[in-house]
C-alpha cells in the first residue's frame, strides 16, 4: 500500500489501531515517518505505536522528536503526554515531569496539572505535588476531588 498524503496515513494508521493490528499500524507509522520526516504528528504516530508494542525505547525517540517538531501550544501538549506516558512506562518519573513541565509553559490544562500531581507523586516530591493540586482545584475542581479520592488511602 502506497500512501503519499498525511490524512491517507493517519486514516489508515487510526483504522489499525482501532482493530488492534498494532503490528500494521507501527510498520506503516515508520513508513509515515520515512516519508513526512519533519512533521510532528508523523512522530507522534510512531511513538504511539511503539509505545503499545513495547517498543520503548524507539517510543521515547519518536515522542521526544515530536515534542520537539510540534507547532501550537495544543499539539505540544498532546506531543508531551504521549513523551511522559512512555516515560512513566520505563519509570522515568523526573523525565516525565520535565517533559511536563515544558509543555505548561505555552498552556495550562486540568489535565496536564492533573498528569503533574502524579508525576510529583512519584517522585516522593509531596511539596510539588501539593502546589500543583491548589492549581488543580483552581483549574478544574471536581477533578481535583476525584484525583484526591484516589490518592487517599482509606482510614
Amino acid at each position: 500500500m502506497e500512501f503519499t498524503k498525511k490524512e491517507a496515513f493517519l486514516r489508515q494508521i487510526a483504522e489499525y489501531l482501532r482493530e488492534n493490528r498494532l503490528t500494521e499500524a507501527y510498520d506503516l507509522s515508520k513508513d509515515f515517518v520515512n516519508k513526512f520526516p519533519d512533521e510532528a504528528v508523523a512522530h507522534y504516530t510512531l511513538g504511539r505505536a511503539s509505545l503499545m508494542t513495547e517498543r520503548l525505547e524507539e517510543a521515547k525517540t519518536a515522542a521526544r522528536k515530536a515534542f520537539n517538531l510540534a507547532n501550537g501550544p495544543e499539539d505540544v501538549l498532546t506531543c508531551a503526554i504521549l513523551a511522559a506516558s512512555v516515560y512513566y512506562r520505563t519509570g522515568e518519573y523526573a523525565k516525565g515531569y520535565e517533559i511536563l513541565k515544558g509543555a505548561e509553559k505555552g498552556w495550562k490544562t486540568d489535565e496536564l496539572e492533573r498528569l503533574l500531581i502524579i508525576f510529583s507523586l512519584e517522585m516522593k516530591e509531596r511539596e510539588t505535588a501539593l502546589t500543583h493540586f491548589k492549581e488543580l482545584l483552581q483549574l478544574n475542581e471536581k477533578m481535583a476531588q476525584e484525583l484526591l479520592a484516589r490518592y487517599t488511602p482509606p482510614a
